[in-house]
């Protein structure tokens, strides 16, 4: 089976945030955001043409936030 889909280390980039997602070739991967790591809510999906490709999320007002990756 392919590996599972992974966030590289998110980089600050102006009024956003750069993560770097990992997978293989071809898979669609899902990338979900929360404020509280309970409630999880999609904020991308993204088709993966190389192992490694960088996606530019917009930084809300909330005290924190956090991703993850879904297959």
């Amino acid at each position: 089976p392919d590996p599972p889909s992974s966030i590289g280390v998110p980089m600050l980039a102006g009024a956003g945030i750069r993560i770097p997602l990992r997978g293989p070739p071809g898979r669609t991967v899902t990338l979900e955001q929360s404020t509280n790591l309970r409630d999880w809510t999609p904020a991308l999906r993204q088709w993966l043409m190389f192992p490694e490709e960088e996606i530019q999320v917009n930084l809300s007002d909330e005290p924190a936030i956090f991703f993850r990756t879904t297959p």
